[in-house]
């Protein structure tokens, strides 16, 4: 009889580019090929084949089964034993398992993986804002079983499928389902499912069982507050197999509202998203890694992953499920639909589900993001998510489906209905000018839809800690100018218990190498930390002001060292009442909520202190009246000096007027499409793939060219957008007679 036994085969593989292994290096797993270059910028890390190779030695055993665990494979991946093929595997973010017992001989055995990240018409993702990192970017293991064994081969996930389930939000009893499925049992053979003292037994047929349990008094899982797990241990025979499978009892529901109800009571979520991404090793995270990132979300007061944009390691739901984190899981169909890629999303869909379904802390499935972007909403888009939401619900019926949706969808497109709940992702504010709108756009929807929850997926605003400004600045890349983003947003979700769900973009900056903006090319830096998570930035601290229950004060611009003699000091804290010291003189004492902010007047070298009780936090400043030239990435903080030297005549066009106006006149419509060309190549692939609506483009049109150009003044030369304000100021304006304007 042989118990199951697995090893993790982490250590010396040899890797290489080439298919003959003339050049290979020793590398462990995990291990991607993009650590540096797809990190760095320009758009132009590797994508094609990687080879890896590692040699094992196997003691052979009768009436036993070898079996490879491979955690994921970026993007696909082809596997050999001893030369000979023994599966492949489509998608870079789930796991997969082969069978090699009849591959593998007694002794030295040899494994190799072909690996490629190529772009491709049916494995997603294909198109996004984050670079596809390829390599074995997770651990391989050896499995070792019986011939009779939990099924090993169901889409990569244990073979058993929990279910605890409630009469009602105030019961007090769960009935816990427990669906088995098996490989190679025999008809008649016991399983046994033990919970502390409760056991149950029942009978294999057909490799399947369904065992049911009733648990009296039941603990709840309930979050960051009590994250109980209960452990159920199942027997296979006499000791055949054994698993030790962990699971939460709670129940939730969403309110149009109330926004999120778990086990009864209200519970706001308010978290991050995050990519599995991390600085110098790009996707082959380690577990100390993915600890950091839990550690930085709780410390922050929040409570909740939007783990995005596919399914990250099983260690990160675990984790989750013990720490009482929220999860949000999704597939990484994202950008741009494929109809030739409607298989591999529903595979996707299938092994993340799978996979997971045992972890409390997943509250839904989320079917695609963004995929309206570049194609629209098409009626073979709509038909693969209504294939794909009902086969989340065949598949799991206790959880609900999500998609999010980017901010330039109609909120009355069919998409919407498909999905239990849906969410947004607005960059108002950010991509488009008027931070307002974000709310705007929230109250329109919750009004016009009364009986349909709305959460925030994604918003935020790049910002490197380099930067800084006294007058921020929409497109200027500061880190102020994103602390007072993230300041109205929160105050945004405060005022609306309906809002069901808040995740900020991201909680650390991560590898995009399609980016060449705000001085870190290969980096999207809307993180509240940054990609190597050794700088907190101030946005990270206004979250903390409203979330964390930990008794703290921060002063904003730690980095921000050299500012003018008349400035303005702003701290964040949870306390009621702050006071400022400068070189130990007490300046004033401010009671308020989250942000107090204190004018100031510096001399020479400052020691500035924010006190709240006991707790503190002191930084140096040293006055200067003098620009700081490396505050600025060299455009940004020129957006709003446009015309220092040239003053705007309002009887002749400018960059003021709005792109209404401009396309009034035929050559001010031609100087604007001059601008519009050279804007767009700047953009990234995501961007220049997208699509805007109708009535977004109505919207935009009515904002003036100055305000779009501020998002885009990167792409011109110093000079440049003064020189067509010019040009404009040439075309005099005529009345809606036709006449010209005095």
């Amino acid at each position: 009889m042989t118990m199951r036994h697995i090893k993790r085969i982490n250590a010396d593989w040899e890797f290489s580019k080439d298919r003959d292994f003339k050049n290979f290096r020793q590398v462990n797993l995990p291990h991607t090929w993009n650590a540096k270059d797809g990190q760095d910028g320009g758009n132009d890390y590797y994508r094609g084949y990687g080879y890896y190779r590692k040699k094992i030695d196997i003691k052979k055993q009768e009436g036993t089964e070898y079996w490879l665990q491979f955690d994921a494979v970026a993007q696909r991946a082809r596997i050999f034993i001893n030369n000979q093929q023994v599966g492949h595997h489509d998608g870079g973010y789930s796991a997969f398992r082969l069978n090699i017992t009849d591959a593998i001989h007694n002794g030295e055995n040899t494994i190799k993986v072909i690996v490629d990240n190529l772009p491709n018409q049916t494995v997603y993702p294909q198109k996004a804002d984050f670079t596809f990192f390829g390599g074995i970017t997770r651990s391989v293991h050896l499995i070792r079983v019986s011939q009779a064994h939990f099924a090993l081969g169901h889409y990569g996930d244990s073979g058993i499928k929990i279910t605890p389930r409630f009469a009602s939000d105030q019961s007090t009893e769960a009935k816990v389902e427990a669906e088995i499925k098996t490989e190679g049992t025999a008809n008649g053979t016991t399983i046994t499912m033990q919970v502390g003292n409760l056991v149950t037994t029942g009978i294999i047929n057909d490799n399947h069982a369904y065992l049911t349990m009733m648990i009296k008094d039941v603990h709840r899982w309930d979050g960051v507050n009590d994250p109980y797990l209960y452990h159920a241990l199942f027997t296979l025979g006499t000791d055949d197999d054994q698993l030790l499978i962990s699971f939460g009892c709670r129940t939730y529901h969403f309110d149009p509202n109330k926004g999120f109800i778990l086990n009864g009571h209200p519970y706001q979520i308010v978290g991050a998203a995050k990519h599995e991404d991390y600085w110098g090793v790009g996707a082959a995270v380690t577990e100390e890694m993915e600890d950091q990132d839990n550690r930085l979300l709780l410390d922050m007061g929040g409570n909740a992953w939007r783990l995005a944009h596919y399914q990250h390691s099983d260690y990160e739901y675990q984790t989750a499920d013990q720490l009482g984190i929220l999860v949000w899981a999704e597939i990484p169909q994202i950008t741009t639909y494929m109809k030739s890629g409607d298989q591999n999303a529903a595979q996707q869909l299938q092994e993340l589900v799978c996979q997971n379904w045992n972890h409390a802390s997943i509250i839904c499935w989320t079917l695609s993001n963004e995929i309206t972007t570049s194609t629209g909403v098409t009626p073979n888009l709509l038909a693969c998510h209504r294939r794909l939401n009902d086969l989340a619900h065949q598949l799991d019926d206790s959880r609900l489906t999500c998609i999010a949706n980017v901010f330039m969808l109609e909120p009355d497109s069919e998409l919407l209905s498909i999905p239990d709940i849906r969410t947004y992702n607005l960059y108002y504010g950010w991509y488009v000018p008027g931070i307002n709108q974000n709310e705007e756009f929230l109250e329109k929807f919750h009004t016009d839809h009364p009986d349909m929850m709305i959460g925030l997926s994604e918003y935020g605003a790049d910002n490197n800690p380099a930067y800084h400004s006294e007058h921020p600045d929409q497109g200027d890349y500061t880190e102020e100018y994103a602390a007072q983003y993230h300041e109205h947003m929160l105050k945004v979700w405060a005022a609306r218990p309906w809002l069901a769900m808040l995740f900020p973009w991201t909680l650390a900056d991560f590898a995009a190498d399609g980016r060449e903006e705000g001085g870190k090319p290969g980096q999207n830096q809307k993180g509240l930390v940054t990609i190597d998570r050794n700088i907190k930035k101030d946005s990270y601290y206004i979250y903390k002001a409203y979330l964390s229950k930990q008794p703290f004060v921060h002063i904003c611009g730690h980095h921000y060292t050299k500012r003018p003699h008349h400035t303005t000091i702003k701290v964040y804290s949870n306390q009621v009442e702050v006071s400022l010291t400068i070189n130990g003189h007490r300046l004033a004492k401010q009671k308020g909520q989250h942000v107090f902010t204190f004018p100031v007047d510096l001399q020479g070298k400052s020691t500035v202190t924010a006190s709240a009780g006991n707790y503190h936090d002191t930084i140096t400043i040293t006055a200067t009246d003098q620009p700081v030239p490396e505050y600025s990435n060299g455009t940004s903080g020129s957006v709003t000096n446009w015309f220092d030297k040239d003053p705007i005549n309002p009887n002749y066009y400018s960059i003021n007027d709005s792109i209404n106006d401009l396309k009034k006149n035929p050559q001010a419509a031609a100087i604007y499409q001059e601008i519009l060309v050279k804007a767009t190549s700047s953009f990234g692939d995501v961007a220049k793939a997208s699509k805007m609506p109708p009535a977004m483009e109505k919207k935009m049109n009515a904002i003036s060219l100055a305000k779009q150009l501020k998002m885009v003044a990167r792409a011109f030369k110093p000079g440049e957008i003064e020189q067509y304000n010019r040009e404009l100021q040439q075309i005099k304006k005529t009345d809606e007679r036709g006449s010209k304007q005095n």
